[in-house]
């Protein structure tokens, strides 16, 4: 029996050493997994479960260009691994090669027609690629399969809105909130559902719940703040931004929206200093740009506008808003011939055609 052999049937020898690396990974204690794992594989190198506890350290760690050698590892030893073809997969997809995420995991089903995660993983595949009818039967496979899973619930309630399903997506919701209800995304999420219903009482049921499971989320203090702006009661809307602010001051988007309340109550000082916020912590988003340029509008100084929503269109030109935008401002500066065509092109790319229509009849 060759050397490898020996190290694979005795294998169990290293057990104790590989629980005490797993409850490194569960603390997020990467480092600490890792050095256990190294040390695990230089007595046992033919160890293709420790190979891949050592690509989760490694990616935990930010590093998957050599997790993927890992799971590459693995899969010259054992060309059908589960673990490394979905950790494999898992790392493309993150890398956008899509194709090569999706042949692991149709790969890893092909094989085994029963493992939960690889009808997830290739569900959040197809999810990437745009195709949400083929994400949905995935995860409604994976729930056949396992239906405790609360995230593969979740992802099915995204795929449900996405696609217009909302008794669906709103069963589903209820399914991960059943099974964790001290799940704070769960709540989030559906809550986000709500909102975009129109449905702002339950959303507001939601996202209070999301933040007394965790009063730390900014990102709840930020929808329930956009749900206080829509229905009217601004001055608890702002606390809800400046509390998100406070928990995280790196967060471009809390000043963006705080930006725009400022702007919508006229207090164009204020609203300029967040849009800058938003521009120098996020650059290449457009969003802090066509705040600018509308403080400008504001102010009088449509010259200046135009630039900023020239950045904006620069940055994203599919999008119909800062076309509209800058439209606004060449109507201010007399320039109706650039105003008509910014129209049109906002048209074009699905901007609300009544609303527009409205603004012409004032060139």
């Amino acid at each position: 029996m060759t050397r490898e052999n020996d190290i694979l049937a005795n294998r169990e020898d290293a057990e104790p050493d590989i629980e005490r690396g797993m409850s490194y990974l569960a603390t997020g204690e990467f480092e600490l997994a890792l050095e256990e794992f190294d040390e695990i594989l230089a007595d046992y190198p033919g160890h293709a479960h420790v190979w891949c506890c050592r690509a989760t350290a490694l990616v935990g760690l930010g590093l998957s260009e050599e997790a993927m050698d890992c799971y590459e590892h693995v899969l010259t030893m054992e060309p059908d691994n589960v673990p490394a073809r979905l950790g494999r997969g898992t790392i493309y997809a993150s890398w956008n090669e899509a194709d090569l995420a999706l042949d692991d995991m149709t790969r890893v089903i092909e094989n085994n027609a029963d493992i939960a995660g690889a009808y997830l993983g290739r569900g959040l595949v197809h999810a990437q690629m745009d195709q949400p009818q083929l994400a949905l039967d995935d995860f409604e496979r994976a729930i056949e399969i396992d239906p405790s899973d609360v995230n593969v619930h979740l992802h099915r309630a995204h795929m449900c809105s996405e696609l217009g399903f909302l008794d669906e997506a709103m069963r589903s919701f209820k399914a991960a909130i059943d099974l964790d209800p001290g799940n704070s995304d769960a709540y989030l999420s559906r809550g986000a559902a709500y909102a975009d219903e129109g449905k702002f009482r339950q959303a507001l049921s939601d996202f209070n719940r999301a933040i007394k499971i965790n009063p730390d989320d900014a990102h709840a203090y930020l929808a329930r703040g956009g749900v206080r702006e829509a229905t009217g009661k601004q001055r608890q809307a702002l606390n809800d931004y400046n509390h998100a602010i406070r928990l995280e001051p790196e967060e471009p988007f809390a000043y963006f929206v705080r930006g725009q309340m400022l702007l919508g109550q006229g207090k164009t000082g204020a609203a300029m200093a967040d849009f800058d916020q938003s521009v120098t912590l996020e650059p290449d988003n457009p969003g802090g740009y066509m705040g600018r340029g509308c403080v400008h509008v504001e102010l009088g100084d449509a010259d200046r506008a135009v630039d900023e929503f020239n950045t904006a269109i620069r940055l994203d030109p599919t999008n119909p808003a800062p076309y509209f935008q800058r439209a606004t401002a060449y109507m201010h500066l007399g320039n109706v011939p650039q105003a008509e065509a910014d129209f049109r092109t906002a048209t074009a790319l699905g901007l609300d055609t009544d609303t527009i229509d409205a603004l012409m009849r004032g060139l």
